[in-house]
């Protein structure tokens, strides 16, 4: 039987809610490009089609990677899915939605596959880009402060897995006030619906740490004898 330690693990569930936010943005942008675009008429159909279940569509990939990456943490004690993985789970996504979703035309059928392409084209570049920082830090030699530093930051983020999900809200609200100094409203409008929807996973996963928290107090105080 599976444990709670490994159901919930926290590199899992940070596993998951970074992939799915990756999904989410491609949607944002990928299905909002088109909307502006003066090359294509998206019928209202197929807007309200994406519009009523984009959160099924999310939910369900969420799933569909929790479960890739559990059974790559039961087999080898640790995440080890790789793009090549994703690519396959991405692609499999993007056919099942399409058969849930039903017929949606031409025009349905390439909003899918400008917002699929972009979140594998976002995935590689986190996980090539993770790979290149992770080197280059084990390759350069800090001084002993600076070393510390990083390690503290590491151990931060490992323990707060909620704290990149609140820190890419902070950077994004930042480059939406430039941009709205530059006038590019529509832009900044896109990056703030991605903000927010990186705020509320951040919150998500706070308020999941707090009643946990909760419950083990709860339990220690049963064990204690204090009422």
């Amino acid at each position: 039987m599976l444990s709670k330690a490994i159901l919930f693990n926290k590199s899992l569930i940070r596993f998951v809610l970074l992939r799915v936010l990756f999904l989410a943005i491609a949607f944002s942008v990928g299905f909002n490009s088109i909307m502006v675009s003066d090359f294509i008429q998206v019928p209202d159909e197929i807007r309200k089609l994406f519009m009523h279940n984009w959160g099924y569509l999310l939910l369900s990939y969420a799933l569909l990677i929790y479960i890739m990456g559990l059974v790559s943490l039961l087999a080898t004690k640790g995440i080890q899915v790789g793009f090549r993985g994703m690519a396959w789970a991405t692609v499999f996504h993007a056919l099942g939605s399409l058969i849930f979703l039903g017929r949606i035309g031409r025009t349905g059928l390439i909003i899918g596959g400008i917002c699929y392409t972009l979140a594998l084209i976002l995935i590689y570049l986190w996980e090539n880009s993770v790979a290149y920082v992770t080197r280059a830090l084990n390759e350069l030699s800090f001084p002993p402060s600076v070393h510390e530093w990083i390690l503290s930051m590491k151990r931060y983020l490992q323990g707060k897995p909620s704290a990149p999900f609140i820190i890419l809200f902070m950077v994004l609200l930042v480059i939406c006030a430039f941009l709205l100094v530059f006038k590019l409203e529509k832009l900044a409008e896109h990056l703030a619906n991605i903000a927010y929807f990186a705020l509320v996973i951040g919150v998500g996963i706070e308020v999941y740490q707090l009643i946990k928290a909760g419950g083990r107090e709860e339990d220690h105080h049963k064990d204690s004898g204090h009422i």
